[in-house]
């Protein structure tokens, strides 16, 4: 037990640094997707069923994934008077915590003490982890509530216990509610206990505990599609129902992509890239072909069922990422469910690499144990210096473009947020950062017969982030309204703020 606490209590540590400040890239988009659900429940009430983002005007409803975590969230910001993203971090990371532990469980259960102690150590220093394990998102949720349904399925399955089959039971429909594709991966291997060990009350027991995920899962699409068809009908935004499409049932490309995508080279070549970032580059992809080449030889110590259950959850894994193939191209946090079953090979592996030199050479037993530590703290190392160099990066031109909007607008001002580069109408980065409801629309979509319709249906000022000299449609719309220039510390970048009311842009009441 001190060994577990301790290794968790280290793994807060190395997270620390960068609990607070602002959202940070990679993926700034999707943590203020959650942060802005979050903020919502905080200043209107929270109400699980119709959560709010930023870009959608005055009507600001859309439902995506069931947002117990962002109501978390909200709870804390009201314990301590206001938005708080160090708390709205620490839910995540108490999540994430709780899917290591979990993961500690099964393992331990599955293999032994040692093995889990050593996955626990290994999925919590591997870089994708270290990363949004404390960023503002529902992942590390999902996670957690796959985990614990997994540990308690396996343990009830095994044991006959009622109360793990009702813990699974709810810890299932949580995690489908969420994210069902994470529960996905574990489809053959709990498939795959159930026929080798087969016991008709238990399996009957089992599939029944599936059935209120499922049925939740159902609802909450048919419920998310009802809520998102009444979104007004804005086509006059260019590609804006093709953005709000994604958030829908009917997206199933932007899910699974077409089926001609599973045989393009360079897409597995871009996941196996991921794969290998995500797990420590060439020292973790190494102890991986490690625990793979010699984690069949563990049968002799832990038996056939553990080696299924393994090869089984790493079959399901691939499954995973062939079926959801598009989201795990577009999005990398989409391969944290790959974390857990990678630290577990190598853990495996180790552990039975350590006890075949405690057998060989017992009188130098210690330097076996010794190894192991080292390659942990490599793999650590390798965690922190991968994620210092490659994420946490702060977007300045947003952040100071959001305070330029929040010093200048009124708190209920409707905001058009317009942005080179940009080519969504789903953005949420520069609104959230404005503390405002509005639209998003690309700089190259602008024009001033847009922003007439646009200030028809509540817009009141316009916001235009700009790296380079102003667009023609800027002239007319310059020509329109009065606009206010502030230079960002990033250069060229540059923003112009339009009242659309016809005054000059006003000071926060």
């Amino acid at each position: 037990m001190l060994v577990l606490v301790a290794i968790l209590l280290a793994a807060a540590a190395l997270r620390l640094p960068h609990l607070t400040g602002p959202i940070e890239e990679p993926h700034a988009w999707r943590q203020a997707e959650t942060a802005q659900y979050a903020r919502s429940f905080h200043e209107d009430g929270i109400d699980l069923l119709r959560p709010s983002v930023c870009w959608l005007g005055p009507h600001k409803t859309l439902v995506e994934e069931f947002p117990l975590p962002e109501a978390l969230m909200a709870l804390g910001y009201r314990m301590t008077g206001g938005e708080n993203l160090l708390l709205a971090r620490l839910v995540t990371l108490a999540f994430f915590l709780g899917a290591a532990v979990y993961l500690y469980l099964l393992v331990r259960r599955l293999f032994d003490r040692t093995a889990g102690a050593l996955a626990l150590a290994i999925f919590l220093v591997l870089p994708l982890g270290l990363y949004y394990s404390r960023g503002i998102h529902v992942d590390p949720a999902a996670l957690f509530f796959v985990h614990a349904a997994v540990f308690h399925a396996v343990r009830g399955y095994e044991a006959g216990g009622w109360k793990d089959i009702v813990a699974a039971t709810l810890w299932a429909l949580l995690a489908c509610l969420i994210k069902a594709p994470y529960a996905f991966c574990f489809i053959i291997p709990i498939g795959g206990l159930i026929v080798t060990r087969f016991e008709r009350g238990r399996a009957v027991a089992l599939a029944l505990a599936a059935v209120p995920a499922v049925l939740g899962f159902a609802a909450w699409r048919h419920h998310s599609a009802v809520i998102n068809g009444g979104v007004p009908d804005w086509s006059f935004i260019p590609g804006f129902h093709a953005d709000v499409l994604k958030h829908t049932q009917g997206a199933a490309d932007w899910y699974f992509g077409p089926l001609e995508m599973r045989g393009d080279a360079a897409v597995w070549k871009e996941l196996l890239h991921r794969l290998r970032a995500g797990v420590g580059g060439s020292v973790g992809m190494a102890l991986i072909a490690l625990g793979l080449a010699v984690t069949p030889w563990s049968v002799r110590q832990h038996g056939s069922r553990s080696q299924l259950f393994l090869w089984g959850w790493l079959a399901g894994t691939l499954l995973y990422v062939v079926v959801f193939l598009n989201l795990n191209v577009i999005h990398n946090y989409y391969q944290l469910p790959l974390l857990a079953p990678a630290a577990t090979v190598v853990a495996v592996g180790l552990t039975l690499c350590r006890r075949e030199w405690e057998r060989l050479v017992p009188r130098a037993a210690w330097i076996g144990t010794a190894a192991v530590v080292a390659i942990v703290g490599l793999v650590a190392f390798r965690g922190v210096s991968s994620t210092s160099r490659y994420f946490y990066q702060r977007d300045l031109t947003r952040l100071e473009a959001g305070a330029v909007a929040r010093a200048h607008t009124p708190r209920g001002a409707m905001l058009i947020a317009s942005t080179s580069r940009a080519t969504n109408t789903d953005d949420p980065r520069l609104l959230y950062s404005a503390a405002r409801y509005g639209w998003s629309v690309p700089l190259a979509d602008l024009s001033l017969g847009l922003v007439e319709k646009l200030k028809g249906v509540g817009a009141t000022h316009l916001l235009v982030m700009l790296d380079r000299e102003d667009p023609g449609a800027l002239a007319e719309i310059e020509a329109r309204y009065p606009a206010r220039s502030d230079s960002l510390s990033v250069r060229p970048w540059r923003t112009l703020l339009f009242d659309l009311g016809g005054g000059r842009p006003r000071t926060p009441r």
